[in-house]
Protein backbone atom coordinates (compact mmCIF):
# COMPACT_ATOMS: atom_id res chain seq x y z
CA UNK A 1 0.00 0.00 0.00
CA UNK A 2 1.15 3.57 -0.56
CA UNK A 3 3.06 5.51 2.09
CA UNK A 4 0.43 8.25 2.14
CA UNK A 5 -2.13 5.70 3.35
CA UNK A 6 0.22 4.64 6.14
CA UNK A 7 0.75 8.29 7.12
CA UNK A 8 -3.00 8.86 7.02
CA UNK A 9 -3.54 5.95 9.38
CA UNK A 10 -0.65 6.84 11.69
CA UNK A 11 -2.78 9.15 13.87
CA UNK A 12 -5.10 6.25 14.62
CA UNK A 13 -2.14 3.97 15.29
CA UNK A 14 -0.60 6.52 17.67
CA UNK A 15 -3.91 6.76 19.54
CA UNK A 16 -3.74 2.99 19.91
CA UNK A 17 -0.51 3.54 21.88
CA UNK A 18 -1.96 6.27 24.10
CA UNK A 19 -1.36 9.44 22.04
CA UNK A 20 -4.51 11.62 21.73
CA UNK A 21 -6.38 10.98 18.50
CA UNK A 22 -6.56 13.75 15.90
CA UNK A 23 -9.93 14.70 14.45
CA UNK A 24 -10.84 13.00 11.18
CA UNK A 25 -8.90 9.78 11.79
CA UNK A 26 -11.61 7.45 13.01
CA UNK A 27 -11.11 3.76 12.15
CA UNK A 28 -14.07 3.77 9.76
CA UNK A 29 -12.43 6.61 7.77
CA UNK A 30 -9.25 4.64 7.15
CA UNK A 31 -8.54 2.91 3.88
CA UNK A 32 -9.52 -0.79 3.88
CA UNK A 33 -5.88 -1.55 3.07
CA UNK A 34 -4.93 -0.24 6.52
CA UNK A 35 -5.89 -3.68 7.82
CA UNK A 36 -3.04 -5.07 5.67
CA UNK A 37 -0.58 -2.83 7.54
CA UNK A 38 -1.93 -3.96 10.91
CA UNK A 39 -1.62 -7.63 9.92
CA UNK A 40 1.87 -7.13 8.46
CA UNK A 41 3.03 -5.44 11.69
CA UNK A 42 1.58 -8.29 13.76
CA UNK A 43 3.31 -10.92 11.57
CA UNK A 44 6.63 -9.05 11.74
CA UNK A 45 6.56 -8.50 15.51
CA UNK A 46 8.95 -11.39 16.25
CA UNK A 47 11.80 -9.91 14.20
CA UNK A 48 10.86 -6.23 14.60
CA UNK A 49 11.34 -6.64 18.35
CA UNK A 50 15.01 -7.49 17.63
CA UNK A 51 15.72 -4.36 15.56
CA UNK A 52 16.72 -1.06 17.13
CA UNK A 53 17.19 2.20 15.22
CA UNK A 54 19.38 4.91 16.73
CA UNK A 55 19.98 8.30 15.20
CA UNK A 56 23.12 10.20 16.07
CA UNK A 57 22.30 13.76 17.10
CA UNK A 58 24.69 16.67 17.39
CA UNK A 59 25.66 15.76 20.95
CA UNK A 60 26.09 12.03 20.34
CA UNK A 61 29.54 10.63 21.01
CA UNK A 62 30.94 7.12 20.83
CA UNK A 63 30.74 7.02 24.66
CA UNK A 64 27.04 8.01 24.84
CA UNK A 65 26.28 5.53 22.07
CA UNK A 66 28.12 2.77 23.92
CA UNK A 67 26.09 3.55 27.05
CA UNK A 68 22.82 3.30 25.07
CA UNK A 69 23.85 0.00 23.51
CA UNK A 70 24.77 -1.48 26.87
CA UNK A 71 21.34 -0.47 28.23
CA UNK A 72 19.65 -2.11 25.23
CA UNK A 73 21.71 -5.24 25.69
CA UNK A 74 20.65 -5.60 29.35
CA UNK A 75 16.98 -5.73 28.32
CA UNK A 76 17.40 -8.06 25.32
CA UNK A 77 17.69 -11.41 27.09
CA UNK A 78 20.74 -12.49 25.04
CA UNK A 79 18.65 -12.87 21.87
CA UNK A 80 20.01 -11.99 18.44
CA UNK A 81 19.81 -8.26 17.88
CA UNK A 82 20.35 -5.92 14.94
CA UNK A 83 21.10 -2.27 15.66
CA UNK A 84 20.98 0.36 12.90
CA UNK A 85 22.80 3.62 13.61
CA UNK A 86 21.91 6.49 11.30
CA UNK A 87 24.01 9.63 10.71
CA UNK A 88 27.22 8.00 12.01
CA UNK A 89 29.29 10.82 10.55
CA UNK A 90 28.20 12.93 13.55
CA UNK A 91 30.26 10.71 15.86
CA UNK A 92 33.52 12.13 14.51
CA UNK A 93 35.12 15.46 15.34
CA UNK A 94 33.14 18.28 13.70
CA UNK A 95 36.29 20.03 12.51
CA UNK A 96 37.34 17.01 10.42
CA UNK A 97 36.11 16.29 6.88
CA UNK A 98 33.84 13.24 6.54
CA UNK A 99 36.59 11.19 4.91
CA UNK A 100 38.88 11.90 7.87
CA UNK A 101 36.29 10.80 10.44
CA UNK A 102 35.42 7.51 8.79
CA UNK A 103 38.43 5.33 9.82
CA UNK A 104 38.19 6.23 13.52
CA UNK A 105 34.39 5.99 13.70
CA UNK A 106 34.32 2.62 11.90
CA UNK A 107 36.87 1.23 14.37
CA UNK A 108 34.90 2.55 17.35
CA UNK A 109 31.67 1.04 16.05
CA UNK A 110 33.30 -2.29 15.23
CA UNK A 111 34.57 -2.43 18.80
CA UNK A 112 31.06 -1.60 20.09
CA UNK A 113 29.57 -4.40 17.97
CA UNK A 114 31.97 -6.90 19.56
CA UNK A 115 31.37 -5.59 23.10
CA UNK A 116 27.58 -5.81 22.76
CA UNK A 117 27.59 -8.98 20.63
CA UNK A 118 25.11 -7.39 18.20
CA UNK A 119 24.90 -6.95 14.45
CA UNK A 120 25.56 -3.24 14.08
CA UNK A 121 24.75 -1.44 10.81
CA UNK A 122 26.29 2.03 10.52
CA UNK A 123 24.75 4.38 7.92
CA UNK A 124 27.10 6.98 6.42
CA UNK A 125 26.57 9.56 3.63
CA UNK A 126 28.25 9.36 0.22
CA UNK A 127 32.01 9.49 -0.13
CA UNK A 128 32.79 11.15 -3.42
CA UNK A 129 36.05 11.37 -5.29
CA UNK A 130 36.24 13.86 -8.17
CA UNK A 131 32.44 14.02 -8.16
CA UNK A 132 32.09 10.26 -8.72
CA UNK A 133 31.00 7.66 -6.18
CA UNK A 134 33.50 4.83 -6.17
CA UNK A 135 32.30 1.96 -3.95
CA UNK A 136 35.78 0.49 -3.49
CA UNK A 137 36.91 3.65 -1.65
CA UNK A 138 34.71 2.58 1.27
CA UNK A 139 36.57 -0.69 1.75
CA UNK A 140 39.86 1.19 1.79
CA UNK A 141 38.74 3.86 4.27
CA UNK A 142 36.45 1.91 6.63
CA UNK A 143 39.27 -0.36 7.78
CA UNK A 144 37.63 -1.34 11.07
CA UNK A 145 34.39 -2.58 9.48
CA UNK A 146 33.80 -6.31 8.96
CA UNK A 147 31.40 -5.73 6.07
CA UNK A 148 31.03 -2.70 3.78
CA UNK A 149 27.97 -2.38 1.55
CA UNK A 150 27.58 0.63 -0.75
CA UNK A 151 24.30 1.57 -2.40
CA UNK A 152 24.41 3.50 -5.66
CA UNK A 153 21.90 4.45 -8.32
CA UNK A 154 22.15 2.70 -11.68
CA UNK A 155 21.34 5.67 -13.93
CA UNK A 156 21.17 3.60 -17.10
CA UNK A 157 18.51 1.30 -15.67
CA UNK A 158 16.72 4.16 -13.86
CA UNK A 159 16.17 5.89 -17.20
CA UNK A 160 14.19 2.82 -18.35
CA UNK A 161 11.86 2.92 -15.33
CA UNK A 162 8.75 5.02 -14.77
CA UNK A 163 9.41 8.05 -12.54
CA UNK A 164 9.93 8.30 -9.60
CA UNK A 165 11.11 4.66 -9.45
CA UNK A 166 14.87 4.08 -9.27
CA UNK A 167 17.27 1.28 -10.13
CA UNK A 168 19.79 0.67 -7.35
CA UNK A 169 22.82 -1.55 -6.91
CA UNK A 170 24.12 -2.82 -3.58
CA UNK A 171 27.86 -3.34 -3.82
CA UNK A 172 29.34 -5.67 -1.19
CA UNK A 173 32.87 -4.28 -1.40
CA UNK A 174 34.22 -5.83 1.80
CA UNK A 175 33.16 -9.00 3.59
CA UNK A 176 35.57 -10.63 6.01
CA UNK A 177 35.18 -14.37 5.71
CA UNK A 178 32.52 -14.10 3.00
CA UNK A 179 31.85 -13.29 -0.62
CA UNK A 180 31.82 -9.90 -2.31
CA UNK A 181 29.51 -9.04 -5.15
CA UNK A 182 26.54 -6.97 -6.34
CA UNK A 183 22.77 -7.11 -5.92
CA UNK A 184 20.41 -5.17 -8.17
CA UNK A 185 17.09 -3.72 -6.98
CA UNK A 186 14.23 -1.64 -8.33
CA UNK A 187 13.04 0.87 -5.72
CA UNK A 188 9.46 2.16 -5.63
CA UNK A 189 9.44 5.24 -3.35
CA UNK A 190 5.62 5.38 -3.10
CA UNK A 191 5.61 1.96 -1.41
CA UNK A 192 9.16 2.06 0.13
CA UNK A 193 9.57 -1.24 -1.72
CA UNK A 194 12.83 -2.81 -2.93
CA UNK A 195 12.40 -5.61 -5.47
CA UNK A 196 15.48 -7.67 -6.31
CA UNK A 197 16.12 -8.05 -10.04
CA UNK A 198 18.64 -10.09 -12.01
CA UNK A 199 21.99 -8.27 -12.12
CA UNK A 200 22.88 -6.92 -15.52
Amino acid sequence: MENREIRRGSAYLLHWYGVPRLAGNEPEQLSPSWEKVRRAAENARSWLDSIYLLECGKGTTAETLASQLREFRETMDKRDVMIVIDDCERLGAGDQPLEGRLPLVSEQLQSLAKDTNAALFAVWPDLRENGEVTPQIWAERALGADVVIVMEEDLERTNKLTEPNQALTLNVVKNRGGERGKLAFDFQPAFSRFAEVAAR
